[in-house]
């Protein structure tokens, strides 16, 4: 049986299997941690993420501005050590990728590559003390914890807000919309600056 062009009906079900497994590999108990910690290598998923990266810009685009759009490509790598102290969980390690997002002057999109320390403290949740946030220290509810969803929060957290294709990077003419990086539009010559078209017409003395 076939569900496309030379992918089998097998090929499908495993792929889905190793997903489900990892993201199980990837739920833990605190207890569970052994006294010398233990060390993740795992790779996010491409889809949740930007789905995820989706959701928190139309948040945005409610609540103020929206930020400009954010696709992840190929799966961002994670490199994690878990340690444990009582019933928290030290988290250190480092999250890399690349994403692709429009230049904030051409609008010309951009891929850029992500590099990102992950180092966070997580605590049980007791009460609304534990409501406060600090970007190193958090809280889990319940007996578990899912470090996927950890480290997609510092992929999301690290995109920037602006991101230029190159530091020379021309932009666009005010006037035509032109790419000035790959075209020159003449608009700057023909019309000039309107703030001084009152003083075209005179002559010098």
């Amino acid at each position: 049986m076939k569900v496309s062009d030379g992918v089998s009906l097998k090929t499908v079900i495993w792929s889905r299997y190793v997903v489900y497994a990892q993201a199980m590999l990837l739920i833990f108990r605190p207890q569970d941690i052994p006294s010398e910690g233990r060390d993740f290598e795992f790779e996010l998923d491409t889809a949740q993420l930007n789905e995820r990266v989706q959701k928190v810009r139309e948040i945005a685009d409610r609540e103020s501005v929206a930020p400009p759009s954010y696709v992840f490509l190929a799966s961002p790598k994670a490199a994690v050590k878990v340690t444990r102290r009582g019933t928290s969980v030290d988290i250190h390690g480092r999250l890399s990728g690349r994403f692709v997002t429009p230049c904030s002057r051409c609008a010309e999109d951009t891929e850029v590559g992500l590099d990102v320390p992950v180092d966070i403290t997580l605590k049980k949740a007791v009460g609304k003390e534990d409501e406060q946030e600090d970007l190193e220290l958090g809280y889990y509810i319940g007996d578990e914890i899912e470090l996927q969803a950890v480290v997609e929060e510092f992929a999301v957290l690290a995109l920037p807000f602006s991101v230029l294709c190159s530091p020379a990077c021309k932009g666009l003419c005010p006037t035509c919309g032109a790419n000035l990086n790959s075209e020159i539009c003449g608009c700057a010559e023909s019309e000039g600056d309107e703030r001084f078209a009152v003083l075209r017409g005179l002559k010098i003395q």
